[in-house]
């Protein structure tokens, strides 16, 4: 079953209810993949970048009607109605993206216990240009610790028509000697040339 399309749930969190707030993500978790046909669903919290501190929710998808029977899903979820109590006045808000094909080799030997997720607008270059010089240097990630790595395009949400990279860690260390290797990777800095306008976060799994 291919996985085609991604929603990413940011779940506003105060410190002290995080781990209260996970607990019922991981049932919701559950309750989606039975019954909304999600073929993966994975959250964290996260530790550097824009909305650290908060939860992000990821749910991956074969098709959009899958992600549409997602969304009546959450409306009908006890779990997440429980989350929306407790965030108070701060509600959920769900992107959706579409997945680019793009070559590399998935190391799944290890347990990725980390996410950086780097999304930014195209200038100066069209989405396959983009998605070719992507593939120019898939190997430079995979050399450098990269574990797994997805290219996705947001359709609906804070930044619409913006392009998302998501590369797995098993390591903080991982995460830095990664950051090493691009730097000095000259395909990489070119590409970074016509990547603009960049958020970046770190996201640590907590399930």
């Amino acid at each position: 079953m291919s996985i085609n399309h991604m929603t990413i749930t940011k779940v506003p969190c105060r410190p002290e209810q995080v781990y209260n707030v996970a607990d019922l993500l991981t049932y919701f978790a559950s309750d989606l993949e039975q019954n909304s046909n999600a073929i993966f669903t994975t959250f964290g919290k996260v530790i550097s970048g824009q909305d650290s501190g908060d939860l992000l929710f990821l749910s991956m998808f074969q098709s959009m009607d899958d992600v549409e029977k997602s969304f009546e899903r959450m409306d009908e979820s006890d779990h997440f109605a429980k989350i929306q109590k407790i965030q108070d006045s701060h509600k959920a808000i769900t992107d959706i993206y579409s997945f680019l094909e793009i070559n590399f080799v998935e190391l799944a030997l290890k347990q990725p216990f980390y996410i950086s997720l780097s999304s930014g607008y195209l200038e100066g270059i069209t989405e396959a240009e983009f998605v070719d010089s992507v593939n120019n240097v898939t190997s430079a990630f995979s050399d450098s610790g990269a574990l797994t790595m997805r290219l996705a395009k947001c359709l609906i949400g804070a930044r619409p028509d913006t392009y998302l990279f998501g590369v797995t860690f098993n390591s903080l260390s991982c995460v830095n000697e990664n950051a090493s290797a691009l730097a000095q990777n000259s395909k990489y800095q070119e590409l970074s040339r016509h990547f603009i306008g960049q958020n970046k976060t770190l996201l640590k799994f907590l399930g």
